[in-house]
């Protein structure tokens, strides 16, 4: 295929089913004991909800970024991020330690909103 001006357009080569099949690969060597547990994260985060309800938005953002596509359309209907990307990304993170602790989670979530304020000059 080309794009504009007759150039080849480079292939992408992690995305749609690509990614999907990757991820699914990844998630299946992950052994038992290392899975994801989304109840476990969930109760991290509520829990530092609870300590600092000013970070409540700074949450619902951070969550909200990591929302699957289409979520909408598959039953629970509810904006959550695939379990095979959130271990994929926990993984390329910490490694064998799958699940973060509370305060390095909290860092994340100021991270990403400093991230998000314009720099000055």
């Amino acid at each position: 295929m080309t794009g504009g001006g007759g150039h080849p357009r480079p292939a992408a080569p992690f995305t749609g089913p690509r990614l999907r099949r990757y991820l699914g690969a990844f998630a299946a060597r992950l052994s038992d004991h290392r899975r994801l547990h989304y109840g476990r994260l969930i109760r991290k985060l509520a829990a530092l909800a609870l300590r600092d309800p000013r970070r409540v938005p700074l949450l619902l953002a951070t969550a909200w970024r990591f929302r699957a596509r289409g979520w909408y359309r598959r039953a629970p209907f509810l904006p959550l991020p695939p379990a095979d990307y959130v271990a994929w990304r926990l993984h390329t993170a910490y490694g064998d330690a799958v699940e973060p602790r509370a305060d390095e989670l909290a860092r994340y979530v100021r991270w990403t909103a400093d991230m998000k304020k314009p720099r000055r000059p």
